[in-house]
């Protein structure tokens, strides 16, 4: 959608008949693109969304980009952004818009991810983009979706320099997604600051999510002998003992 600015249904229409190669599929729309053409809303006598203005979405990086650099950063465009949009930086949706974007450093967006990500939203201006809010939090109810979320923001929220991700930025962090998620989440917080000092890895922060999909209330389903890291072997072992006290 990016690269040939068709809309979805054409998109999806010539990648399919090309069994997914994106290269061969681009080269086939643009020697014909009337042969991709789908029935769209609008054919049904509704009226339907029209491409976006790179030149809009050009316009509106200017507006927030820092004044140093082309990104949009630290140094107030990120803060004005979501200002703008109505959301709290604190919210966990400013998480699932860097994910979208595919943003690859922490609270930072390129020209490019932010043109891509727009472009693939179908806005242009700040109206389009907050109308979209709601379907970026929707699209966290599938599973599959949760998942690569989750595992996307362990890249975006560590040191690109690091190999694993600060404890205490992965706390947060685990505070903001795994909030309603996990039944241990404040017995796992307490347990990192009473027993953790480095970071966190990546196959640590991966197989949480696992471990909080499957364990019992009472830690009775889990089995040492699986593959976990040995910090949630840890973990289960000063959760039994905090229940059973209790």
């Amino acid at each position: 959608m990016v690269f040939t600015t068709s809309c979805e249904d054409v998109a999806i229409n010539a990648l399919k008949q090309f069994e997914w190669n994106l290269e061969v599929a681009c080269d086939n729309y643009f020697a014909n693109p009337d042969a991709f053409a789908v029935k769209t809303k609008a054919a049904a006598g509704k009226k339907a969304s029209g491409p976006v203005d790179p030149a809009k979405i050009d316009s509106l990086f200017e507006t927030y980009r820092d004044p140093d650099s082309d990104v949009i950063g630290s140094d107030g465009g990120m803060e004005r952004f979501f200002a703008d949009l109505g959301v709290d930086p604190e919210e966990l949706v400013t998480l699932i818009i860097a994910w979208q974007f595919k943003a690859s450093v922490l609270n930072e967006f390129t020209r490019d991810e932010w043109k891509e990500g727009l472009t693939y939203w179908k806005c242009d201006d700040i109206p389009k983009l907050k109308e979209k809010v709601p379907a970026f939090k929707a699209l966290l109810q599938e599973p599959h979706n949760f998942k690569e979320f989750y595992n996307f923001v362990f890249n975006y929220g560590k040191d690109t320099r690091s190999k694993g991700l600060d404890l205490n930025m992965a706390i947060e962090l685990w505070k903001l997604i795994l909030k309603d998620k996990f039944h241990f989440l404040d017995m796992w917080i307490e347990f990192l600051q009473k027993n953790r000092k480095h970071s966190i890895s990546k196959d640590e922060w991966a197989l949480l999510l696992d471990f909080a999909n499957m364990i019992d209330k009472d830690m009775s389903n889990y089995n040492a002998e699986e593959a976990w890291p040995v910090l949630i072997d840890e973990f289960v072992e000063y959760g039994r003992a905090q229940l059973g006290d209790k």
